[in-house]
């Protein structure tokens, strides 16, 4: 970009207040100290309108989220993974963070435990197994006859700074409900495999892969089918089958995962009114997702 320079040192003169910013190449620009505060707070105020334009996106387009702290330990848990899945979907119901995160009615009225077991939609004997293995690892706590979501794993509300540092993605609270509802008992485990596969989604392009955090869609190494089934447990001989089943989930009529050809090879991508984690800089890309690759028949 013209006028971009790696900044080598800064000198200020202190009789005119012009500071000089000498970089490797040689180049001088000198600016005073009000130009440089000046664009910083552009460059912030830039970011932070951004930020309304990306959140208002969201909102409008995939609808109100948790987040989900996916390195929080939920994976390594002695539990099914169905119920894991379970647990997420019962934590779309969940009050904000700095109110209890109890599970509440979309009015925000508290859930009583039979309310929470009509919500899962099995067998009674199904329900109380889940609530209970929920309760005992620590995912659910129970408060008279009321359950909250441990929210260090699923948080709704603002985050803290600390909380930001932390690897978590967006997942909406309209597609993991519509997911869960059309899918059977039998299904869930199949659910948590895209759970299972976060860290390795892309936060600009929702494709799976070794590189996450990369930007540049040349430099993406898109992970391949027998390494995605290396990474969620499911035997090489099995691979066609899995590939099938993933591709059956839908969310609204459209595939939860799939897999797009282009300039770049195979990418498995996942759809983002599941779950989203990127920033006020992807929006294009989000957009692309959402209009070309997952778009709503």
């Amino acid at each position: 970009m013209e006028n971009t320079y790696a900044i080598r040192w800064v000198v200020q003169d202190l009789e005119t207040g012009k500071v000089r910013h000498v970089p490797e190449n040689g180049n001088v620009t000198t600016k005073t100290p009000q130009e440089v505060r000046s664009d910083r707070q552009q460059a912030f105020l830039n970011k932070k309108e951004n930020q309304k334009i990306f959140n208002k996106m969201v909102n409008d387009r995939m609808g109100n989220f948790y987040f989900y702290f996916y390195n929080s330990g939920l994976q390594a848990l002695d539990v099914k993974e169905s119920i894991k899945t379970r647990f997420l979907y019962l934590a779309t119901y969940s009050g904000y963070a700095k109110d209890g995160g109890y599970i509440c009615h979309d009015n925000g009225k508290k859930m009583k435990r039979k309310d929470v077991q009509e919500l899962l939609g099995l067998s009674t004997k199904h329900c109380q197994t889940t609530i209970n293995e929920l309760v005992k690892c620590g995912l659910l706590f129970e408060d008279g006859e009321y359950l909250q979501v441990n929210t260090t794993v699923a948080h709704k509300g603002e985050l803290k700074a600390t909380k930001k540092k932390c690897d978590y993605t967006r997942v909406f609270l309209n597609g993991v409900r519509n997911l869960y509802k059309n899918c059977t008992a039998t299904q869930h485990k199949q659910l948590y495999y895209l759970f299972r596969l976060l860290p390795y989604v892309n936060l600009k392009f929702n494709a799976i892969c070794q590189n996450p955090t990369e930007e540049i869609a040349e430099d993406v190494i898109a992970l391949r089918l027998n390494e995605i089934c290396e990474l969620v447990g499911v035997d090489k001989t099995n691979m066609s089958r899995w590939k099938r089943d993933m591709y059956k989930l839908e969310i609204f009529g459209c595939p939860v995962i799939k897999g797009i050809e282009g300039k770049y090879g195979m990418w498995f991508k996942v759809n983002p009114r599941v779950m989203y984690g990127g920033t006020e800089g992807h929006m294009e890309e989000l957009d692309k997702l959402l209009c070309s690759d997952f778009s709503i028949k």
